[in-house]
C-alpha cells in the first residue's frame, strides 16, 4: 500500500517514517509547494470512501477488498463520469487518442 501525505513534519519525521517501512507501507510525499501531485489520489479515495462504504456493513478485508475492486473495475471506471476527464469515464478515456 502506498501512504499518501503531504511534507509537513509529522510525515517526514525519522519515526514516522521508520513506522511506515516496518509495516511494509511505501511513503509518497508530493514535491515541496506541490499539493497536486497527491491531490487527485486522495479525492479519489475520498469519493469511493463515500460511495462504497458511507453506509457499509462490509465485514473483513477480504470482503472490503472484493468490493472495493468490483466497485472500481465495474462502476468507478466504467459507469461514473469524471469532471477532471470532461465528464467521460476513465474506460472511454483509456481508449482516446492522446493530445498533443
Amino acid at each position: 500500500m502506498i501512504v499518501l501525505h503531504d511534507q509537513g513534519g509529522t510525515y517526514t519525521a525519522g519515526e514516522y517514517q521508520d513506522g511506515i517501512a516496518k509495516i511494509g507501507e511505501f511513503p509518497n510525499t508530493s514535491r515541496k509547494g506541490n499539493g497536486w501531485d497527491n491531490g487527485v489520489a486522495q479525492l479519489t479515495f475520498a469519493t469511493i470512501k463515500i460511495e462504497l462504504f458511507a453506509n457499509s456493513t462490509l465485514d473483513g478485508k477480504d470482503e472490503v477488498d472484493r468490493e472495493l475492486f468490483n466497485h472500481i473495475e465495474s462502476f468507478y471506471s466504467r459507469i461514473r463520469l469524471h469532471s477532471t476527464l470532461g465528464y467521460i469515464t476513465p474506460a472511454e478515456r483509456a481508449i482516446l487518442p492522446l493530445q498533443e
